[in-house]
């Protein structure tokens, strides 16, 4: 899957129904205890997902943080060393994303502002057009079309 299909994706997801959002209070979780999962959680390899699991447990339900606990890991346990972006690779299905790629995606995941009961807020595409643009040329292409609706 491509950067540009999951950020699209992940758009009509939670446009569909809202309450998908793994939000717990003022925390967002990875991987919620219910079944729910956050934007970057929805990517996640299912061999990565008690990595995740365990970020979450440490209250560190980050991207940064987990890719790069991850370089970590792999350093210590593997006796090698890996990029941001192979590391990237490693945790999740995204065959192209960079870290402020799933920065900004979960940004867009956790900001209540972003979303109300019927999905994506104007102030969502406002967040959504901080990507980059030929994602964001992408996102309008699919609300023309009726994808995102």
């Amino acid at each position: 899957m491509t950067f540009k299909e999951a950020l699209v994706d992940t758009l009509r997801f939670y446009s569909e129904d809202t309450n998908r959002r793994s939000h717990h209070g003022d925390m967002c979780y990875f991987m919620h205890n219910d079944g729910r999962r956050c934007a970057v959680g929805r990517l996640v390899r299912p061999e990565k997902e008690e990595f995740f699991k365990q970020m979450d447990l440490l209250n560190n339900s980050n991207i940064e943080a987990t890719v790069h606990a991850h370089q970590l890991n792999v350093m210590i346990n593997e006796s090698r060393t890996i990029t941001e972006s192979e590391a990237i690779k490693e945790l999740t299905i995204v065959s192209d994303a960079e870290l402020n790629d799933l920065l900004l995606l979960e940004i867009l995941h956790d900001e209540d502002h972003n979303w109300d009961k019927n999905g994506l807020t104007e102030f969502g595409m406002e967040t959504v057009e901080h990507f980059r643009p030929d994602l964001v040329e992408d996102v309008h292409v699919a609300l023309e079309h009726g994808i995102l609706n």
